[in-house]
């Protein structure tokens, strides 16, 4: 009788058992709400005004500044959250982010890979400088070219593209 009622404690008490991590908040909007802005105009800043504006140190703050450079860049609201996903799906705006693939390496904010795209930007800038790989991105988001990205393209069992998952 003892040992049944111990068993019954164990299994109708929670303790034991792994707790649900809660989920992530929301990341915040950027400045425009995920509009563009044509009352802001780019050209006119300074090199010291734009560089205080991007801030790679939290995902929330990496979002912000990617989707800053997409404005700058040019890429439609569109354009600018089907980027911001990829971005949250391959590296979860991390700028360290780093897949090892055996031959070559996903790296950085965006996991530019070395082998395919070592010419255009390398590992250490990947890596070291956050604001050229998303300018980079830019360049092909426009130019149609998302589909280099493994989130673009891989579905999930139900049929929906990964960077589905993710809020632009």
């Amino acid at each position: 009788k003892y040992l049944d009622s111990w068993v019954y404690n164990y299994i109708h008490r929670n303790d034991h058992m792994p707790q649900p991590v809660p989920p992530m908040p929301p990341l915040p909007l950027d400045r425009d709400g995920g509009q563009d802005d044509p009352s802001v105009d780019q050209s006119a800043l300074t090199a010291a005004e734009k560089a205080a504006k991007y801030d790679w140190t939290t995902p929330a703050a990496a979002r912000h500044s990617c989707r800053v450079i997409a404005d700058e860049e040019g890429l439609t609201v569109a354009q600018k959250n089907l980027m911001s996903q990829v971005i949250h799906c391959e590296s979860g705006y991390y700028i360290g982010a780093k897949h090892d693939n055996g031959t070559s390496i996903d790296a950085g904010i965006c996991q530019w890979n070395s082998h395919y795209h070592g010419q255009e930007i390398t590992t250490e800038e990947a890596f070291n400088n956050p604001e050229k790989a998303v300018r980079l991105m830019c360049q092909y988001v426009k130019a149609g070219k998302i589909n280099q990205w493994v989130c673009y393209i891989a579905k999930t069992p139900d049929g929906k593209h990964l960077y589905e998952r993710y809020t632009p």
